[in-house]
């Protein structure tokens, strides 16, 4: 009689071993510094700016012109919308001698003058 043939066991693979520990210690984490103490004394108040003043602008850069007897449009005499007031001074005004004022005046400022100047119209 023949011996049975014995079953073939896969073979299993065997882990790594771990690395050598190295020889270099590891860096230290520092600690989080704690916080401070609060403080007794109030804190200063946010800066904030001042509003704008359409008027105060008006008198520094506008009314050079748009003052009686000057090249400037009367502005009593206007019947401009705010919005339309808004375009001319961001746009200046074909053939006339207003220059556009977008690059001179920040959008707030442009606001204040257009509502100042829409003030001054009578009626």
């Amino acid at each position: 009689m023949v011996p049975p043939e014995p079953e073939s066991v896969p073979e299993v693979p065997q882990p790594e071993p771990p690395p050598p520990p190295s020889s270099e210690p590891e860096p230290e984490v520092p600690e989080p510094e704690p916080d401070p103490p609060p403080s007794s004394e109030p804190e200063p108040p946010a800066v904030t700016s001042p509003p704008v003043n359409g008027m105060v602008i008006f008198e520094s850069d506008c009314v050079v012109c748009h003052s009686e007897g000057r090249s400037g449009a009367d502005l009593q005499e206007s019947t401009l919308r705010v919005e339309e007031i808004t375009s001319v001074i961001v746009n200046g005004r074909d053939g006339t001698f207003m220059d556009p004022w977008e690059d001179r005046l920040t959008p707030e400022e442009i606001a204040a003058v257009a509502a100042y100047v829409k003030s001054l119209q009578q009626g």
